[in-house]
């Protein structure tokens, strides 16, 4: 997905969540690591290859579920990531079940206009009556993007300040093997995530002044 230009009020150009993560520390980024591992373990580019392409139908199929929609697996899957995929939209199913999510928002692009900030949130759900946050990944879950996560949280509650969320999910799709993995935070849980967040916020401003002192 290309990243999207976001802009405040007063229409200049503010960082995207994503961007201000990267100065988040002491998590694994978890493409190098999963293809670090993938090389130990004797895997080539090709294997590392189709174990991405698992997790992005995967992704593609999840989304399509909670949409309502059939997803079909493109024919050039092999018969073992076929069985991957099917295996990934199987234990998203299941998911879905236990928790009977309602969709609130989707691919909601929102400005802070508070802390300067962008980011587009994948999903707002009601859950058993609690409004939910919940970031689909593809891959491990780290550390990192629970601070993400955070990020997410404080666009909504600026805009949408009546609704609060309840709850923050992270829900994980295996690149290898389509299967999955679930977080779940209560609100009250986040509020070292969302310092963390605020602390890479003022550390983007300062990288980016050092970087003009050095032109």
């Amino acid at each position: 997905m290309p990243r999207i230009p976001y802009k405040n009020a007063a229409g200049k150009r503010v960082p995207g969540c994503t961007t201000i993560c990267a100065h988040v520390d002491g998590s694994p980024e978890g493409l190098l690591v999963w293809a670090n591992r993938g090389g130990l373990e004797g895997k080539t580019l090709d294997d590392m290859r189709g174990a991405a392409d698992v997790g992005t139908w995967t992704h593609a199929a999840a989304e399509a579920n909670l949409h309502g929609e059939v997803y079909e697996i493109p024919e050039e899957a092999t018969p073992e990531q076929r069985a991957q995929v099917e295996q990934g939209i199987d234990n998203f199913q299941r998911w879905r079940d236990q928790n009977d999510p309602e969709l609130v928002a989707v691919e909601r692009s929102l400005i802070s206009e508070r802390h300067r900030f962008g980011g587009t949130l994948d999903y707002v759900m009601r859950i058993a009556g609690r409004t939910v946050l919940l970031d689909l990944k593809t891959g491990g879950i780290y550390g990192k993007q629970l601070v993400q996560l955070a990020g997410y949280g404080l666009l909504w509650s600026e805009n949408y300040p009546d609704d609060p969320i309840d709850e923050y999910q992270l829900l994980g799709v295996g690149k290898e093997d389509g299967g999955l993995r679930w977080f779940s935070w209560p609100a009250a849980d986040m509020e070292d995530p969302t310092q963390a967040f605020l602390l890479a916020r003022q550390i983007y401003d300062l990288a980016n002044a050092l970087r003009k002192r050095v032109k």
